[in-house]
This record gives C-alpha cells, structure tokens and sequence, in this order.
C-alpha cells in the first residue's frame, strides 16, 4: 500500500500501458485519475480496477492535443479528489 490515499493522474488509461498502471496504482492503495480519448476502453479499465477493489476517476473523451480539454479535466480532478501527487504521462 505504497500509495495509500494517493492520487496518481494517468493518461492513456484505455489499454496497454496505462490500464496497467492503473490497475497497479490502484492494488498500491492510489486513487487513480485516468483519461483517453477511447470511451468504453477507459470505462472497461475503471471497471477491472474498481472489481479489483480500487477506486478510479475515468474521464473519455479527453483529447490531450486540446489544451482546454486537459484543464477542463485538470479541474475535475482538483474537484473530486482535492490534489495530485503523482502524475504519470502515459499518452500525450
């Protein structure tokens, strides 16, 4: 539980890489942030996550080319969760 009651930005959380990392964050005890610009990808990952008894924001689509996109998601963060303390770039 290295990251208990951490949260850990993720972005690319839709497959691969990302949805690993947010899977193991998550099993650290992190409260995990993640966005994609794949939909059901980045829901299907809040779901493994959440089955696996972790706790995940999923926020798609989200494009990282448009920088309002990212603030607009950025403040939905702060908003949920109150802070970031590690931010893992992924995709982007």
């Amino acid at each position: 539980m290295r990251f208990q009651n951490k949260v850990v930005v993720i972005t690319g959380t839709a497959g691969g890489q990302g949805r690993e990392a947010a899977i193991r964050f998550a099993a650290e005890g992190a409260i995990v942030a993640g966005c994609d610009v794949n939909v059901s990808g980045n829901l299907e990952t809040k779901q493994m996550v959440e089955a696996a008894g972790g706790k995940m924001f999923a926020d798609a689509p989200v494009d990282l080319t448009v920088e309002s996109e990212v603030a607009h998601w950025f403040d939905s963060i702060l908003k949920q969760a109150g802070k970031i303390d590690v931010l893992y770039v992924n995709a982007g």
